[in-house]
């Protein structure tokens, strides 16, 4: 809610502005009047109005007569007080046919507007409608913002995920400061006849602490319709293959646990789980992708280096997610056998990427996790088929968003 402060000792001048803003626009309690300058200035150092209507003959203080100049006064106080909180928007109102110099320096130099209210004439009511309408649309828009980036995307690491997606075939800009400790790149990706703006960076390390806190800064600045994690993880073996390429629905903490003893009784650990699923709009589609067969063996076809002999899928399924890098084969096996029967794999951040959308304020992102097998999670676990698992997953996303970005831009608002 916007508030107004009136400086004017003749406030029955307001009163077809009242009835025009109050209560239509906004409330009554939104407008404080004050009648001289002492007391304008003492409101001012309490409180900041987005804007402020003053009067151009005002006295300095309730016992004193006006002066032509009393309104240039105040204004020349609000720039050299440091304790006034600076109105937004200035607007002086003058009956006077002729300016004092010094009302005429004030409105000179600076992009405050002056209004003529003079008799017979009511343009100023309305331009002071017209005004305090735009205020109080652009704060609504300011407290309910809506999407500014269409896609915003997380790797966990920079080698070889961030590499992967940095090697689509689009035009990265540089590196551009987020803040102090974070870089992005951006890009567009056509989809139709639209152009989807993307905004990607990679954390800093692996874990859920550093996803969720990256999908956080990253919700805040740019408010992305679709947030989507790339990567590599293990996947279970029997159920998927080298290169798959896993949609993470549901996702969960495979280590959030209850520990609780009775007495007498021995020590039991039990799953506390959450369990956070993909949005609907985008598993529909990417159902439609990974039935297109011929793109994925185009896929496949066009890496360079060594790939596993079978065929590359997309498959949408449980997913969990925990902070600790699995390589004994027993724990893949027993988060499947006690968590979820259907589990396809495990990482270490998809968890924290839907759980960061579900908590962001308005308007809040669709989650989206799409990671792709480079192991299995046991002691055969290394680097070998790394980079092919991120560029099986940063393809498939490309493919995705060409193909159903500008629906998704329609569907997600």
């Amino acid at each position: 809610m916007i508030s107004i402060l009136v400086v004017d000792d003749k406030p029955c001048r307001y009163s077809k502005l009242m009835s025009r803003v109050s209560p239509q626009i906004l409330p009554q309690d939104s407008i404080s009047f004050r009648s001289n300058i002492k007391d304008a200035i003492e409101a001012m150092e309490n409180k900041f109005f987005d804007l402020l209507v003053v009067d151009m003959m005002l006295p300095d203080s309730a016992w004193e007569a006006p002066g032509a100049s009393g309104g240039a006064t105040l204004l020349e106080a609000i720039n050299i007080n440091s304790g006034i909180h600076r109105p937004r928007y200035i607007v002086g109102i003058t009956s006077a046919e002729q300016d004092d110099p010094k009302v005429v320096s004030s409105f000179s130099r600076t992009a405050w507007c002056l209004l003529r209210d003079l008799p017979g004439e009511n343009s100023w009511l309305e331009r002071m409608c017209n005004l305090i309408e735009y205020i109080t649309e652009t704060q609504e828009n300011k407290i309910n913002p809506g999407y500014i980036k269409d896609i915003c995307i997380v790797t966990a690491l920079r080698t070889p995920e961030f590499a992967a997606i940095k090697s689509l075939p689009v035009d990265w800009s540089e590196d551009l400061q987020l803040d102090s400790n974070t870089f992005v790149n951006e890009t567009t990706i056509e989809s139709g006849d639209t152009k989807l703006t993307v905004v990607a960076a990679s954390c800093s390390k692996m874990g859920t602490v550093e996803a969720a806190l990256l999908s956080s800064k990253l919700i805040q600045r740019y408010r992305p319709r679709l947030l989507v994690m790339t990567g590599i993880c293990a996947g279970v073996p029997g159920k998927t293959n080298i290169g798959d390429v896993i949609v993470a629905n549901p996702t969960w903490d495979w280590q959030s646990v209850k520990i609780s003893k009775e007495p007498g009784k021995k020590t039991e650990i039990l799953p506390a789980l959450d369990f956070i699923s993909a949005g609907r709009e985008v598993l529909n589609r990417l159902a439609l992708l990974a039935e297109d067969h011929q793109f994925l063996n185009k896929v496949k076809q066009q890496w360079m280096g060594e790939s596993p002999p079978t065929t590359l899928q997309i498959l949408a399924g449980p997913m969990a997610s925990g902070s600790v890098l699995v390589a004994d084969g027993e724990t893949i096996q027993r988060v499947k056998e006690t968590q979820s029967k259907d589990l396809l794999g495990l990482e270490m951040e998809a968890y924290a990427i839907y759980a960061a959308a579900r908590v962001s304020n308005t308007p809040k992102p669709v989650a989206l996790a799409m990671k792709s097998v480079c192991d299995f999670g046991n002691y055969l676990k290394d680097d070998r088929f790394q980079k092919y698992a991120a560029y099986t997953s940063a393809m498939c996303f490309y493919e995705f968003v060409k193909r159903f970005g500008s629906d998704l831009k329609v569907l997600i608002r």
